[in-house]
């Protein structure tokens, strides 16, 4: 904060000075405009610096605002759930694990930075897979994961390969 507040004074000292010295610069060459862009060029950094403080304000008081929903939903979802759960009590064990299941609110990893996040390696996974019409059993579980072969150079054994 403290170099912006000196780059604006140092813009506007260049401009009072330049102002005094207008005609000595314009004989040497610079366009009889230059002190009118030279202000131009501070208001337009001046209304950049204000709106991205603006900004700021506006994205904390949403952030928080964001919160202050989260938790409200999170009481909502806890009296539908009570409610729900006691509606169907012991009498539908399967439609109850289901609502169990889509009742969990994911989380989403924040970024923090503008940059994208590193690729990673896939993670093994087990999903089941529904029983083909055919009649022929279904496998129960397929692994996801992938593997991937090491190249042969000279620092690897061919037998590695």
């Amino acid at each position: 904060m403290i170099a912006r507040q000196t780059f604006r004074a140092s813009a506007r000292g260049m401009a009072d000075a330049a102002t005094v010295h207008k005609d000595t610069l314009v004989v040497h060459g610079l366009p009889a405009t230059h002190l009118d862009d030279l202000e131009a060029g501070i208001v337009k950094l001046e209304t950049s610096i204000s709106d991205r403080e603006k900004g700021r304000a506006e994205r904390a008081g949403a952030t928080k605002g964001l919160a202050v929903e989260e938790k409200n939903g999170q009481t909502v979802l806890s009296v539908l759930d009570s409610l729900v759960e006691q509606a169907l009590g012991g009498d539908n064990e399967s439609l109850l694990r289901k609502w169990q299941s889509v009742r969990r609110i994911r989380r989403r990893a924040v970024n923090t930075t503008s940059t994208p996040a590193p690729a990673t390696q896939p993670t093994p996974t087990t999903t089941s897979q529904p029983t083909p019409a055919t009649g022929a059993p279904a496998p129960t579980a397929v692994s996801t994961s992938t593997s991937t072969a090491t190249p042969v150079n000279e620092s690897t054994p061919a037998a590695a390969a």
